[in-house]
């Protein structure tokens, strides 16, 4: 790896009174997959929640909640926050309350992680389970179909990641203790198909991101996972006895966001020491000739990158950070490039993806505005 790639300087100071001890106490929503869908052409958005005319349009989480999530497909946005509550966006249209939150009984708990495809979403809970959200059927009242093999075994766990393959049919989902299991969403009353087994030297340790592998033909034969200090683990799906492949992320705490190129020759995570990190992944069916290494990376943030994002038609990554910052990064140059950056204020943000006609997503959590989603046209 060029060392140059590592002069790319943060610009922003760490949030005052934050700390790692003050993260792992609150047990937040570590790690994201980030939706790479394809973006329009560069042109001025529609109104609605894509509307620029004003500097942004939010979707707000009522102002006292943080957004904890923000998940992108076929133009629909879901965000999560810290009470489990869901809002949703489309292009061209107000945001609206998705009258659906994650919750047990009418009990609302904090809705880690939220991943949407086609009509269906999932959110991820403090609770140890995963609810299974309809988009066509917003009614609270609705039954909620959940998946909670997460909570055999008399074992108290918190999931802190769910992901859908692109047609819905499959879902994985992780846990603070580091289980992962593969599920049928269709029929989540039944048992988990496959629990992956970190190595037995490994201690355990919290999977704070999950990202699919592009398939070939229909289904997603691999996919990634951040595990405990610093590790990504590549997965055969066939094969759940161990990892295939592990990436280090040295010297980072812990591992969070992962975002998977559209052509799956590539991926993005983002670590605890404040980096992004690019990978080379051309070759992911014949581990053999990966490298632990990463091929390039970014000393870009004063704190901790909660997620990450890439663009789908441009050789460009987003990355979400506790010290303040969203920031945009041309990772094709050499040293790689930081293009754009915006501030959603001193509590950062903890989620980001790209969005149509060339915008990035992210979510805000500012003193006195807290809970917002914000839409931002890219200037590269």
């Amino acid at each position: 790896m060029d060392e140059s790639y590592d002069k790319a300087q943060p610009v922003s100071s760490m949030a005052p009174g934050v700390t790692r001890r003050d993260f792992i106490q609150a047990g937040a929503a570590a790690g994201a997959l980030a939706f790479l869908l394809p973006t329009g052409c560069r042109h001025k958005a529609a109104s609605g929640p894509f509307d620029h005319s004003g500097g942004h349009v939010d979707a707000t989480h009522g102002g006292k909640k943080r957004a904890t999530c923000v998940a992108l497909a076929n133009g629909t946005i879901v965000t999560s926050d810290d009470n489990g509550r869901l809002i949703v966006s489309k292009a061209g249209a107000p945001a609206t309350q998705f009258d659906k939150v994650h919750s047990v009984s009418g009990t609302a708990f904090k809705a880690a992680y939220v991943a949407v495809a086609g009509k269906r979403v999932l959110t991820a809970g403090y609770d140890g389970i995963v609810n299974i959200h309809d988009l066509t059927n917003s009614h609270l009242g609705a039954k909620t179909p959940t998946f909670k093999g997460h909570r055999s075994g008399g074992r108290k766990r918190e999931v802190w990641v769910a992901i859908l393959t692109p047609d819905g049919k499959k879902a994985l989902s992780a846990t603070n203790d580091g289980q992962i299991l593969l599920w049928d969403p269709d029929h989540p009353d039944q048992p988990a198909s496959k629990d992956f087994k970190h190595p037995a030297t490994s201690p355990a340790g919290p999977v704070g991101g999950l990202a699919f592998l592009p398939p070939d033909s229909d289904a997603p034969t691999h996919f990634l996972s951040t595990y405990s200090h610093g590790d990504i683990h590549l997965w055969d799906i066939a094969d759940a006895s161990r990892p295939i492949h592990t990436f280090s992320h040295n010297n980072s705490f812990a591992v969070n966001g992962l975002a998977v190129s559209k052509g799956g020759d590539q991926f993005v995570s983002g670590g605890f020491d404040g980096t992004i990190r690019v990978w080379s992944i051309a070759d992911f069916k014949n581990p053999g000739k990966l490298q632990r290494k990463e091929e390039k990376k970014i000393r870009g943030h004063s704190n901790w990158v909660w997620r990450v994002a890439l663009s789908p038609d441009a050789p460009l990554a987003a990355s979400a950070s506790e010290d303040g910052s969203v920031r945009v990064w041309d990772i094709s140059g050499d040293p790689i490039r930081k293009v754009d950056e915006h501030n959603p204020g001193p509590g950062g943000s903890m989620g980001v993806v790209f969005g149509p006609q060339n915008t990035i997503i992210f979510t805000r959590d500012e003193i006195t505005k807290s809970g917002l989603v914000t839409t931002e046209q890219v200037k590269w």
